[in-house]
């Protein structure tokens, strides 16, 4: 029995170290050459647009009663990026959330030039990639209840995926969206092993839209967790009329949200793929094999890295594999906590597609999906996790895979590729290239050599 016990030990510490050293590989590629890759507009415009003022900038608000013009001086505008003022002006001017920009002013200074305002901007969505991937390790020790090798290969897609690792050098909000979808997935776990009332998981899940909007997808799934519990209706009467607190806190932490959409509500935004018309009955089988397509195409270029991006066959088998376990998983797994975990994920995915096929939100292979990684990595793990498959192999496909992985991502970096087709501008003579013409002022990308 001793002896039993040692061994678990001894392969507990040797999985320990493996994830370990995983982590550590995974953090080297987010901050290797943070600054010597592309900049893209998605990342520039919150700490280069403004410089383009040429005068003082009148805000008026406009919301019922209230009728407000704020003037905000030139100096101040000039230097948005260090000021406060940053998360408002992310907020209005853009579909990002402006939590992240909250802290980018408390780490600048005044002496940073632009490549140190670059380097500390990306910073935080380099550290919120590598945060996410030991959320995710802390997610599956607590569905498992220890450290197995199936985590661990699950932690190698995340971390070597060139997808998260290539906006894991840019200072957009995608990396931060990752880590606040597992986040959301850590409370929804809590609220289904009841080590946290839905209550109070609403209400940190409504926190969170300040860093992620679109962690509002969640709130389906707390409904969800209710209903397997046959309360329901007790939860949502109790909502609005015994726990008055609850809502009211809400309602306090949403109206800055609220406000801004309305603030904002002259943009017109179309993401996505439009639905056909009903009467085209035909056009909804090719919209089916597009939206069919470009789900492969999105999850492949999440997957790709561990898995090489040029294995066809290999990504449509997984891929197809996956399927099949998924739907093994949701039928024959006994586990009451993991199929709801599960079926909660399954419903994100869903609402996801619906606004997808609605023109509301992005289904692309860059950087929008890193916002559901962390849950398609969950359904991935859960669904494998169902059928025995011995750890041999597992070691296998990671210890095989892992050296190129690394060193595949390293090159990539080093290229300063982009997820962008950029062969164009490698091609020409010009050291600056200039882009987007129609914004004000022009942006500047060096190439590097």
């Amino acid at each position: 029995m001793n002896l039993k016990k040692q061994y678990s030990i001894t392969i507990n510490i040797i999985i320990i170290s493996f994830v370990l050293i995983l982590i550590l590989l995974a953090s080297n590629l987010r901050f290797y050459k943070l600054t010597k890759t592309y900049s893209e507009y998605d990342e520039n415009f919150m700490i280069s647009l403004h410089k383009g003022a040429i005068e003082n900038k009148n805000v008026s608000i406009n919301l019922g009663p209230i009728h407000k013009d704020i003037n905000i001086n030139i100096e101040t505008l000039h230097n948005l990026e260090k000021s406060i003022l940053l998360p408002l002006y992310v907020a209005y001017g853009s579909t990002y959330s402006p939590g992240q920009y909250i802290i980018l002013p408390l780490i600048l200074n005044e002496n940073d030039n632009y490549e140190s305002i670059v380097k500390k901007n990306r910073s935080i969505a380099a550290l919120a990639s590598v945060l996410t991937m030991i959320l995710l390790f802390f997610l599956f020790y607590r569905v498992e209840k220890k450290i197995s090798l199936l985590s661990a290969l699950t932690l190698s897609i995340f971390g070597f995926s060139i997808n998260s690792i290539m906006y894991a050098h840019h200072g957009g909000v995608y990396s931060t969206y990752g880590l606040i979808s597992i986040i959301g997935l850590i409370l929804i776990y809590l609220s289904i092993e009841k080590k946290i009332t839905t209550y109070n998981a609403i209400t940190l899940n409504t926190f969170l839209l300040y860093f992620s909007y679109l962690n509002i997808f969640f709130v389906l799934l707390f409904f969800y967790i209710e209903v397997t519990r046959k309360n329901f209706k007790t939860f949502f009467v109790s909502f609005f009329l015994n726990k008055k607190k609850y809502l009211i806190l809400n309602l306090i932490i949403l109206i800055p949200i609220l406000i801004t959409f309305l603030l904002k509500n002259e943009h017109d935004y179309h993401r996505g793929k439009s639905l056909p018309a009903v009467e085209n009955y035909f056009d909804f089988f090719d919209f089916f094999i597009i939206l069919s397509i470009q789900l492969y195409l999105s999850l492949k270029s999440l997957f790709s890295g561990f898995i090489p991006y040029n294995s066809n066959l290999y990504f449509l088998s997984v891929f197809i594999l996956l399927i099949i376990l998924i739907l093994n998983s949701v039928v024959r797994n006994k586990n009451v906590k993991e199929k709801t975990l599960l079926i909660a994920c399954l419903i994100y995915f869903f609402q996801w597609i619906v606004l997808f096929c609605f023109n509301i939100i992005p289904l692309d292979q860059t950087r929008h999906i890193l916002t559901f990684f962390p849950v398609i990595l969950v359904i991935f793990y859960l669904s494998f996790k169902s059928i025995r498959i011995n750890n041999i192999i597992y070691l296998a496909i990671i210890l095989l895979a892992l050296p190129f992985a690394y060193s595949d991502a390293k090159q990539k970096i080093e290229k300063n590729i982009s997820l962008y087709d950029l062969k164009y501008l490698d091609k020409q003579d010009d050291k600056l290239i200039l882009t987007y013409d129609s914004l004000q002022p022009l942006l500047f990308f060096e190439k590097k050599k």
